[in-house]
Formats: structure tokens, C-alpha cells, sequence
């Protein structure tokens, strides 16, 4: 039934069980399903796990995946969210490759690490125009087996991609990034 070419994950940082997430996310989401598009649903569960009883989990992973959607359960954390979010996601994704658009001081591209140190195999590729002066050294000073599967490009978005035209990098299903996270320029002329 879910037969569309890309799997979308719709992120929720509230519980399966709560009203906002029954009366709006699950409609929506069933919606997209009948349309055709595979749909996947991540929930952050309060008091998780032993908030849900096995029996509990069960009938819901049942009832949702009759919606024709698919369910991933974490832990509801507050701090540090966005680091944590991006671990935990990544962590039930497992993605082997990763590119991370927008390195900054390099935070989030740490934890993209260190989620592909704990999966057991895989890469990090991160790319800033402007880091090019303190991203070297900052990769270097993390723990070897971070630094060991992480490079640096001090690129802009267009010009790393136009690099991977011109040595003619598969596209689709073969594309050489399984998880790509943007977080580059938040300017809305630079997101057209």
C-alpha cells in the first residue's frame, strides 16, 4: 500500500495519546497515506516507556499501521532539544551517510557523529562557505572515531553540489546522503 518512492517523517514533539495529535497529526497524516505517500510518524512520549504498556504499543503500532502509517516512539526530553531531537532522529533513521548543510561551530554536526559512531558504520559530510577558518580544528579536537568519519568542505550548498554533478554522483535511491540536514543561511531570501 505504501508504494511511494520517498518515505516522509513527520516529527511530533507530543505524545501519541494526547488530543492535538489525535484530532490533527493522525487525520493528516492517514490523508497522505490514502494519497499514496509513505508515511512515518516519530512521537516524543512522556514518561516513555513506562508510560505504554506492551499491549498499549502493540494495539497502536496495529491501528496505525492499518492507517497505512508507520510508528517510531523516543523518550520526551526537554534539554539540550534541538542536539537531543537531531541524535534521536537520526539514531531510528540509521542513515549511512549524512550531510550536514551549515556547520557554524560545528554542535549539531558533533551529535550527527557521534549518531553514526553509535549505528556502527557511516560518514559525515559538512559543508560552510564561512568555516573554513575554525571548522578544521574544531573537528580535530573531538574524539578520533568522530573526527575519523567527518569532512569539511568550506562550500556553499550550490557550489558541493555542483561538484557532485560534475563526477556524475548517482541521484534517487542511489544518491550518496541518506539523511541530509539543513541548517544554513535562515535568512527567507536564501531559503527561495
Amino acid at each position: 500500500r505504501r508504494t511511494g518512492p520517498y518515505t516522509s517523517l513527520y516529527l511530533c514533539y507530543f505524545g501519541l495519546r494526547e488530543p492535538l495529535v489525535q484530532t490533527q497529526v493522525l487525520p493528516y497524516l492517514e490523508e497522505l497515506s490514502r494519497a499514496g505517500y509513505r508515511m512515518e510518524l516519530l512521537t516524543f512520549e512522556p514518561g516513555w516507556p513506562g508510560s505504554w504498556s506492551a499491549a498499549d504499543l502493540a494495539c497502536w503500532r496495529e491501528q496505525l499501521a492499518a492507517r497505512g502509517i508507520g510508528w517510531h516512539v523516543e523518550g520526551y526530553h526537554r534539554s539540550p532539544s534541538l542536539q537531543a531531537t537531531l541524535y534521536d532522529l537520526s539514531r531510528i533513521l540509521a542513515p549511512a551517510n549524512i550531510l550536514e548543510i551549515g556547520s557554524y561551530f560545528g554542535n549539531t554536526a558533533r551529535v550527527l557523529a557521534q549518531s553514526v559512531v553509535d549505528a556502527g558504520a557511516g560518514s559525515l559530510v559538512t559543508i560552510d562557505p564561512f568555516g573554513g577558518e575554525r571548522l578544521p580544528s574544531i573537528i580535530a579536537s573531538w574524539p578520533e572515531e568522530l573526527a575519523a568519519i567527518t569532512s569539511f568542505h568550506a562550500l556553499n550548498s550550490m557550489s558541493y553540489f555542483a561538484s557532485l554533478e560534475v563526477v556524475r554522483t548517482p541521484t534517487g535511491k542511489k544518491a550518496p546522503f541518506n539523511l541530509i540536514f539543513v541548517d544554513g543561511h535562515h535568512s527567507y531570501e536564501y531559503a527561495l
